[in-house]
């Protein structure tokens, strides 16, 4: 029996993603490829990228932040050079192992030499290397691991798997051409369809808390069960995979899928040693345990309507939070607990012309905000170490934390929310766009876009001007599509900042930035 688990039950704080034998995205095809078959078979899919870029006055020339780091670092040598020029790599294989039989996977995702700087570490004194070379972690990252079986009932599913729902905006999975991060969550998770539809339930060990390495060496144990964070997800959806709306809509009829769902989070105790830095890092004992007394709740619905000649999207998310105590310190207690309430929405609709040659595109967005600053850190506490120096804690600025804070790999622009903000955050903002067809033949097409995003912060007093106008951004790309994998992206961006940007302080008003990247991608 095949299975209809589609849906995706890989979603924020939730279920499971990710089918590496799509060689698209694939994260909401899981178990439809669990199809019966004799022998074993190996599927390897991914794609090799290289991007350049250039960087032009990304810190707007409006003098430093409150803290009093630039809003963008600028060249060493010369601190009012306007340029700087990067580059970086990245090859991304997802494998899916099939038992015989058809109906038990494993599936990997390995990515080499993880966006590793071009020119990352010369072989000897760089005047005179001839070569490079790159040690550490990014190396080889193995991002997800997992296995997957199909019952008479359902999907059972356990590992570390990829996160994704919806938009993408609040949880991604990280499989676009340009994405960078990506959601992978450790858990155990069943799908099973219902009434034409998905339930899936999921448990994720979000995180362990402090270990030890037991008498082995090897195997670890939790030091502190209470530390752990706990997740419990409940999705509800219904799903028409990519093939499927294709065809229906090609044939002139409208396809209308939806989704739901709650998930729980909860920690106890926490061990924040264990992962704030400190200058002198105390051993782990009881003294170093905080009261945390975390509880969140995140809701998220989505729809999507598509026809032959259109698309409309929408997702709104609310997460609801409460913290007891939110010391990062051993032995200091905050006394006033913290409430947080986000809420986030993306609308995306597109209207295209039959053969899909030309496209028009209106997004809308909206991430609640509070007071603390856009850019800067908020307050801290700063604690003597031993030799002398100060360690600076950040702490929260008041009882509220109310920003909503899209995911990093949610692309939107490329300079105000992608590299000064890193994600849209407590903003509004509406991005119109269009795309078309220049040339085309049987080895690929010549793709243009242009889209134009103009933004505001949703809460004024969060900017370093205290004023709401972001600004407004172009970003012009020229593409080539190949049909044989090979893509090449000429990508550019203009972004004019608004009085929100400005150094009222100093009376400097922040200056245009732009933005020059290329991007080839040879996928297989």
């Amino acid at each position: 029996m095949r299975l209809r688990t589609r849906p995706l039950f890989a979603l924020a704080c939730a279920a499971i993603g990710g089918a590496p034998a799509a060689h698209a995205t694939g994260l909401m095809d899981t178990g439809d490829d669990l199809v019966p078959h004799d022998d074993a078979r190996v599927v390897v899919h991914g794609a090799m990228r290289v991007r350049g870029e250039a960087l032009g006055n990304l810190d707007l020339d409006r003098g430093p932040l409150e803290n009093g780091v630039p809003l963008f670092p600028v060249p060493l040598a010369d601190r009012k050079g306007q340029w700087l020029l990067g580059g970086d790599l990245r090859l991304r294989t997802d494998l899916a192992f099939y038992a015989p039989g058809g109906r038990t996977a494993v599936k990997v995702r390995v990515d080499v030499l993880d966006d590793v700087p071009l020119g990352d570490r010369p072989v000897g004194v760089p005047a005179a290397a001839t070569s490079v070379i790159t040690s550490g972690d990014r190396v080889l990252r193995v991002k997800r691991a997992w296995g997957e079986t199909a019952t008479p009932v359902g999907l059972l599913a356990a590992g570390r798997m990829g996160n994704a729902w919806g938009t993408g905006m609040l949880a991604n999975g990280g499989d676009c051409a340009d994405c960078d991060s990506g959601d992978a969550a450790d858990r155990i998770a069943f799908v099973s369809p219902i009434f034409g539809h998905v339930a899936a339930l999921a448990y994720d060990f979000s995180v362990a808390g402090p270990t030890a390495l037991r008498k082995d060496g090897v195997r670890s144990v939790a030091l502190e069960p209470t530390s752990a964070v706990k997740s419990l997800t409940f999705a509800f959806m219904h799903w028409t995979d990519e093939p499927t709306r294709k065809r229906r809509t090609g044939f002139g009829r409208t396809v209308f899928d939806y989704g739901a769902y709650a998930s729980w989070r909860t920690q106890a105790r926490d061990v924040p040693s264990t992962y704030v830095p400190f200058a002198n890092t105390p051993p782990l004992s009881a003294l170093q345990v905080v009261a945390r007394g975390w509880q969140a709740l995140a809701l998220d619905g989505w729809l999507r309507h598509e026809g032959k000649h259109h698309r409309v999207e929408l997702e709104v998310a609310h997460l609801r939070a409460s913290i007891e105590d939110a010391s990062l310190l051993p032995g200091v207690s905050l006394a006033k607990p913290v409430q947080s309430a986000q809420t986030g929405l993306v609308l995306d609709s597109s209207f295209r012309t039959e053969d899909d040659q030309h496209a028009a595109e209106l997004q809308l967005g909206y991430a609640s905000s509070d007071a603390s600053p856009l850019f800067a850190s908020g307050n801290t506490l700063r604690i003597p170490a031993a030799d002398g120096s100060t360690q600076t804690i950040p702490v929260p600025e008041n009882d509220r934390l109310d920003r909503f804070s899209m995911h990093p790999d949610f692309r939107v622009d490329r300079i105000l929310f992608r590299e000064l903000v890193g994600r849209v955050s407590g903003a509004a903002y509406v991005r119109p766009s269009v795309r078309g067809t220049l040339a085309g033949n049987h080895t690929g097409r010549l793709v243009a876009s242009l889209a134009a995003i103009a933004s505001m912060a949703t809460n004024a007093a969060s900017t370093p001007a205290g004023k709401s106008f972001l600004g407004v951004e172009v970003d012009p790309t020229l593409a080539w599509q190949g049909t044989d994998g090979f893509t090449l992206s000429l990508e550019g961006a203009a972004f004019f900042p608004g009085e929100a940007l400005g150094n009222p302080t100093a009376k400097l008003e922040a200056k245009p930035a732009g933005l020059l990247r290329v991007r080839l991608s040879y996928a297989f």
